[in-house]
């Protein structure tokens, strides 16, 4: 049976403690119909992702607790970091309430040279229709994350539409999850 993403991301949450079997809701979905058709030229050196996170983010920890868990948004940041040093790969973090703002990070970090895009969209989830646009404007991977599991959101995700793949419901770890499938992807 040939690997897909899906079996990859699938793999990556299972081993990562996570698996189907736990009582988690949570989703693990396989690229959509724009997977692999953009592809940068693998990155020699170090890897270098932009992680976007979307309205209300920066609030994390504070809105909510109940949803998102009591890890604030500086105490996520500062874990993210030291994934991004023990695995080797340079990570920036960028918060915007203004789906503008993210807009102009998007192209501004492509033409700075990252190598993939990690986001948390958020709010722009259900109305972000220029973010998706610009996500498939670039030719660099995009992974969407989420901490709430697909069946717990209010709508359907506009900005999936960009993605190589998705990872949601593991709360905090999601991003985790979502790093390691952008490194799966960069390296393949």
């Amino acid at each position: 049976m040939p690997t897909t993403r899906r079996s990859v991301l699938t793999a990556m949450a299972a081993a990562a403690g996570v698996a189907a079997a736990t009582s988690l809701p949570a989703t693990v979905k396989a690229a959509s119909a724009s997977a692999g058709r953009r592809k940068a030229p693998s990155p020699t050196g170090r890897r270098r992702i932009l992680l976007i996170q979307g309205p209300n983010m920066g609030y994390l920890g504070k809105r909510e607790p109940e949803l998102y868990g009591s890890t604030t948004a500086a105490e996520l940041d500062q874990d993210l970091r030291r994934h991004a040093q023990a695995h080797g790969y340079d990570l920036e973090i960028f918060y915007s309430n203004v789906e503008g703002f993210a807009v102009d990070k998007v192209y501004d970090a492509v033409e700075k040279g990252v190598h993939g895009i990690v986001m948390n969209p958020a709010g722009f989830t259900y109305g972000g229709y220029s973010i998706r646009d610009a996500l498939i404007a670039v030719p660099v991977p995009y992974v969407e994350c989420h901490m709430l599991a697909e069946r717990d959101w209010t709508g359907s995700s506009v900005t999936i539409a960009a993605a190589d793949g998705m990872l949601c419901g593991f709360g905090v770890h999601s991003y985790v999850l979502a790093l390691e499938a952008m490194l799966h992807i960069l390296r393949t």
